[in-house]
């Protein structure tokens, strides 16, 4: 039998795993509002020791270690059919719109909700806005 070229064949072994992952992501972020050792942007005035060892506990020390491994397999599976220079310019077509998206639209409003839960000082959300993307995050 003959073997397929290098970068041709699908590896959906990672893709499920990937998936499962970042579905895992789901409560283990939803775990950080009852998380009674770090406040979070929006805490939970009741905390649960059980919820942070089950989704927090178990799931810190590998989540993050595993999606970084996909990600590096990802790109040296890719970077075999492709040039550094194309992969680059792939990634800056496919990521550059969800991550600006996700600075303007998506990251604002959690750190204005964090911020008034915290104690912060009472303005409206767009007081807020016209302050955020000037001052360093600590400053507010």
């Amino acid at each position: 039998m003959e073997m397929p070229p290098p970068g041709t064949v699908r590896h959906y072994d990672m893709d499920w795993l990937r998936s499962l992952v970042i579905l895992l992501l789901i409560p283990f972020h939803t775990a950080r509002i009852f998380d009674p050792f770090e406040a979070n942007y929006v805490s939970n005035g009741q905390t649960s020791r059980g919820m942070f060892e089950v989704f927090i506990g178990v799931t810190s020390p590998w989540i993050m270690p595993l999606l970084f491994f996909l990600a590096g397999s990802a790109t040296w599976l890719a970077l075999e059919r492709r040039s550094a220079g194309e992969y680059l310019a792939e990634r800056v077509r496919r990521l550059l719109v969800p991550l600006v998206f996700g600075v303007l639209v998506v990251v604002p409003p959690q750190a204005y909700l964090g911020w008034v839960t915290h104690g912060g000082a009472s303005t409206s959300y767009f007081g807020f806005l016209a302050d955020y993307f000037g001052h360093p995050q600590g400053d507010l």
